[in-house]
Order: structure tokens, then sequence, then C-alpha cells
């Protein structure tokens, strides 16, 4: 295998969406690009133990970048995630990053959770 086809592995390897399963949370929108392949893609992270959207972002790039992935934020702002209701309403803004594109986040979500029956989202509130 090539380095070129090792790298694309590891960006398809990589998960669109890691959020936490219950509660409200921070996430970050974040591309995430392979710099030799120059493929790339959006991701969604979020975590209930993250108090600041820089924290989710921190936390989500190390192992990336790890992987020789460079990775970049694209907005941000909270998730109210109920796996065990199938249910995950997307809203807000990040004060650091500014409001992520919901709609993206929204789509990737429905992707990785197909069995929820309402992904949802709304521009308005903190």
């Amino acid at each position: 295998m090539t380095e070129t086809e090792l790298k694309s592995t590891t960006l398809g390897s990589v998960a669109d969406v890691d959020i936490d399963d219950e509660g409200v949370f921070k996430y970050v929108l974040m591309h995430v690009t392979d710099p030799i392949s120059g493929e790339s893609k959006t991701v969604v992270r979020g975590f209930n133990h993250c108090e600041f959207h820089d924290d989710v972002f921190c936390k989500a790039s190390k192992p990336l970048e790890a992987l020789g992935l460079k990775v970049e934020e694209r907005g941000g702002g909270r998730i109210e995630h109920h796996r065990s209701k199938g249910t995950c309403f997307v809203y807000g803004y990040s004060m650091a990053f500014g409001r992520a594109k919901h709609g993206i986040a929204v789509q990737l979500i429905q992707q990785a959770y197909p069995e929820h029956t309402s992904v949802s989202f709304s521009n308005e509130g903190y």
C-alpha cells in the first residue's frame, strides 16, 4: 500500500460524528484534510465534559493531527442529544468560533443515527 493509499484509508476511518449519547453540550463542526491526497471531509464533535468549544476542538483535533491530518474549526453551537429517545436538536453558536452551519451538522448526525425519529436545528439561542 502506498503512503497516499494509507493516508486515504486513515481519513476514511475518521468517524463523521462523535458526540455523547445523552445531554446538552457544546459541539464543533470541523474540516479534516489529508495534506498528501488533498481529500477532506467535515465532521461533528461534541462532549458533555468540555466546558468550552475550544475544549471540544482540542480534544477532538489532537488524535486526528497525530494521524497527520490537518484540522480546522468551522464554527460551533450546542447539541441536545437523547439517543435513548431518538432525538437530537442542534442550536446556538460559539463565542470563540462563531455559528456552525447547523444544517451540515444535522445531515451528518442523521446519517450517523438513522434510527433517530427527530434530528433538527435552529439558529436561535446561545
